[in-house]
Formats: structure tokens, C-alpha cells, sequence
């Protein structure tokens, strides 16, 4: 359980290595126009701090960084995520690890929500670097917040399921026609297989001509629909 803490809001959520005024508008134009260079401006600057906050959940450091803290927090008090805090980060660990991901994964698909969200951003309310940073961090920790969420109760039903009926015993073996067998049949002998094939049962006479044309009209017309029903 997260201990209750504070922390200094005047530590910026990002630290850019560029002037503010050029990430704002960078910023603006991605959110307006979706233009591909501005996204990845914006991106390049804040993927130090997906990286950061990726290290932080991996290390278990939780009191030093005001979005992990928060986000955190919200999983923490969210009833539709049941059990203890431990136990949704062991599910959400659990998640990643199995898909081969990272926290920094959900960081990038959560920023690309935030930047395809419609939403309309007057350049005088963000324009001071804590206000506009300050909002961007938690745009994306609430996309962060729904992710999560999800792969969490997905992994509680995967638990929940009970595979012990599942026999064990079972074995599957790949099976493959010898071509030159096939290869060595007459049209009849073809046909006949072709039937068997298609039908589970051996062909008899007033059900099966013996003839290049029932094998074009009938046969190809019975696996075209087999293989139609089977897609």
C-alpha cells in the first residue's frame, strides 16, 4: 500500500533540451494538423521521461516522481481493478512480461492517444512551461491510468479460468499428402479420393460419374465451398 506522501509541483513532470516556445508550438501544430514531423518533436522530447518513469516502476520507485506517484494512487482507490495494489502491478508485470513489453511501451501508446485526442488547446492557458507540462502529464497518465486498467482485469480473467480439464495426455501430429502418390492416380482413382476427401464416405455408382466433367462441376465446386465455409 502507497504511503501518503508530498511532492513539490514546481519539479517540471518533463525536462526538454529545447526552447519552450518552440516545443509549444511544435505541441499546438501536432494537436491540430497531426503532422507527422511535429508528433515526433514532441515525442523525441519526452521519451527521456517515458524512460525514466519505465525505470521508476521497474526499480519500485514510487515517491520521487509526481506522475508515477498519482498514477499509482488512482490504481491504487480504483474498484474496478479488485485486490491490493501489489497485486495489480504483479498483473500488469505479469501482462508485459508475456507480450515481451514495457512500461515505456504503454507510455508511447498513451501519448499517441493523447495526440490524436481531439481537444482544443488555447496557446494563453499553456503558456507557461509548468502549465503546459503539467497538462500533457496528465493527459497522458490517464490514458496510462485506462490501459492499464484493462490489461489488469484482462490477466485476472486468464487467472480465473480453470485449465485443470484440459487433458494433458493429448498429442497433435502435423500430417502431410504425399504429392506423388496423387501424382500416380487416373482420373477415376482421383476422383474417388476427392470424394472421400470432401465427404468422409466412399463414392457408389449413382452418386459419382466417372468423368472429367463431374470432377470440374462437382468436386472443385464442393472444395470451393469447403474452403469458403472454412475461412
Amino acid at each position: 500500500m502507497l504511503r501518503v506522501v508530498t511532492l513539490d509541483k514546481n519539479i517540471l513532470p518533463f525536462s526538454i533540451d529545447v526552447s519552450f516556445e518552440d516545443f509549444q508550438h511544435k505541441y499546438i501544430h501536432s494537436k491540430k494538423t497531426k503532422d507527422p514531423n511535429s508528433i515526433a518533436f514532441v515525442y523525441q522530447q519526452l521519451a527521456p521521461t517515458f524512460s525514466r518513469w519505465n525505470y521508476k516502476l521497474q526499480t519500485d520507485d514510487f515517491y520521487s516522481d509526481i506522475t508515477i506517484y498519482t498514477l499509482l494512487r488512482l490504481l491504487q482507490a480504483d474498484d474496478k481493478t479488485p485486490g491490493t495494489l501489489d497485486n495489480k502491478l504483479r498483473l500488469l508485470n505479469k501482462h508485459l512480461t508475456f507480450f515481451e513489453l514495457s512500461f515505456y511501451d504503454l507510455c508511447n501508446e498513451a501519448f499517441l492517444l493523447h495526440i490524436n485526442k481531439k481537444s482544443y488547446i488555447p496557446m494563453y492557458k499553456y503558456s507557461k512551461p509548468k502549465d503546459l507540462f503539467y497538462y500533457i502529464a496528465k493527459e497522458i497518465k490517464m490514458f496510462l491510468f485506462s490501459i492499464i486498467r484493462k490489461l489488469i482485469n484482462y490477466e485476472r480473467k486468464q487467472e480465473a479460468i480453470d485449465f485443470s480439464c484440459l487433458s494433458t495426455e493429448g498429442y497433435y501430429y502435423d500430417s502431410y499428402i504425399d504429392m506423388s502418390i496423387l501424382e500416380s492416380f487416373n482420373e477415376v482413382e482421383y476422383s474417388h479420393y476427392m470424394y472421400l476427401l470432401l465427404t468422409g464416405t466412399f463414392p457408389s455408382k449413382h452418386n459419382l460419374n466417372y468423368n472429367t466433367q463431374f470432377i470440374k462441376d462437382n468436386l472443385i465446386c464442393r472444395l470451393t465451398k469447403m474452403l469458403l465455409s472454412s475461412s
